[in-house]
């Protein structure tokens, strides 16, 4: 079963998180439910007590029935509900514990409407090592129509197995686009708009695009979607697609076949999980 870790501030950005964790519950069996707070508060030269002494009603005690309260109002099955407030050891202490728990999917904010907000979600991205999903103030996470990008990488494969994983869970339409180019060595021969050369490289992709469905969604009913990019960034084709045909959810590997081994995220999984990007997406490692 799955086990929710819910990544809360205590701002506006809760209230999506919520919403979108009740969905989850309603789409496939959980079996846990994380209620995490980070402390941030405890990384200033001060001391928490310091700011806040209070010894018959501790901060950390707070929190914790702020976050049960929340889970309760937006009707979260509590009897699963842990509360997990890290007012101790810095970020990487945190996700450490985390990374190695049992929790097995990552809730997180995205923030597109409220400015100065997001950098905590983005630096974290980088350190979780499960499946991540960001949600934004606007989500409505109806998890009916999933996209997953491939570029044919093991990275997209394993975001395509992802679907397995959630038990229970059965998307009523699985999209999945590859994004065509052709390649910078042609282009003094051949230049951008040759029409038979792009025709040929649809050709070979569209067998590519055949196969990597077969193996890997087998069980689904499948919508191939091929675009020729031509001179647009794959984030922005991708982005502009689920917008033009209501994509609940795009699902997709935290890197592609052009990035490199030490990169934490690639470039194509960055750009779509900035704060102009107004679609949910799961990220797997």
């Amino acid at each position: 079963m799955t086990q929710l870790l819910l990544f809360l501030d205590l701002s506006e950005m809760d209230i999506s998180i919520m919403q979108s964790a009740y969905r989850i519950t309603k789409k496939m069996k959980v079996s846990k439910i994380g209620l995490c707070h980070y402390v941030e508060i405890q990384e200033h030269a001060y001391s928490m007590e310091s700011f806040y002494n209070h010894p018959d009603r501790p901060i950390k005690k707070l929190i914790e029935e702020e976050l049960n309260e929340m889970a309760a109002e937006y009707n979260l099955p509590t009897d699963i509900c842990e509360t997990i407030v890290h007012d101790k050891g810095g970020k990487e202490d945190l996700l450490n514990k985390l990374n190695n728990s049992d929790y097995s999917l990552f809730v997180l904010g995205k923030k597109t409407i409220h400015t100065g907000t997001g950098a905590f979600s983005a630096k974290l991205s980088r350190m979780i090592e499960k499946p991540i999903l960001f949600v934004t103030e606007s989500t409505k996470l109806d998890l009916q129509k999933i996209l997953i990008p491939t570029e044919f990488s093991k990275h997209s494969k394993i975001a395509a197995k992802l679907l397995d994983d959630f038990e229970g869970f059965k998307p009523d339409e699985v999209y999945v686009l590859h994004v065509f180019r052709i390649p910078p060595s042609y282009f003094p021969f051949f230049g951008k708009k040759s029409e038979k050369l792009i025709k040929e490289i649809e050709k070979k992709s569209s067998k590519k695009l055949d196969s990597f469905c077969e193996k890997q969604l087998k069980g689904y009913d499948v919508h191939k979607v091929l675009i020729y990019g031509e001179d647009k960034s794959i984030s922005k084709v991708l982005y502009d697609y689920c917008k033009t045909n209501q994509i609940d959810l795009i699902v997709m590997g935290k890197k592609g076949n052009t990035d490199d081994d030490e990169d934490l995220i690639g470039s194509v999984a960055a750009k779509m999980i900035q704060t102009d990007k107004d679609i949910p997406v799961l990220l797997v490692e």
